[in-house]
């Protein structure tokens, strides 16, 4: 087996399990208790986990051809947006929104994958 192989025995075996979770859970009567609703209630509390998912989701989309030395902008960047989630700035209706789309920015610009030749 190969380490792409792995790799992907790795993902697909947790995200099977993941959704056969969120399915079980879906279908009993109980309210806010699939994956969904917790990250949702998650992130509307702490907005540094949209941004985090966003960086994540920049990273994984987002293609280049040369690999960019900006990925040490990444952390003082993420320190701020922990700084404001902590203190409270930027906590409005919406604001999980934004902060994961300032992450996908981030993480396209700071942390993109080199494109294969």
């Amino acid at each position: 087996m190969t380490l792409r192989q792995r790799t992907a025995l790795y993902l697909s075996v947790p995200a099977a399990l993941l959704l056969a979770w969120d399915i079980f859970v879906a279908a009993n009567d109980v309210k806010d208790d699939t994956i969904s609703e917790l990250l949702r209630d998650l992130g509307t509390a702490v907005y540094t986990l949209p941004f985090l998912f966003g960086i994540v989701m920049g990273h994984l989309f987002e293609n280049s051809d040369t690999r960019p030395n900006r990925f040490k902008m990444l952390f003082p960047v993420a320190i701020a947006v922990v700084l404001l989630d902590i203190t409270g700035y930027m906590h409005y209706p919406g604001g999980n929104f934004i902060f994961f789309t300032f992450g996908v920015g981030f993480g396209a610009y700071l942390w993109p994958q080199k494109m294969a030749k």
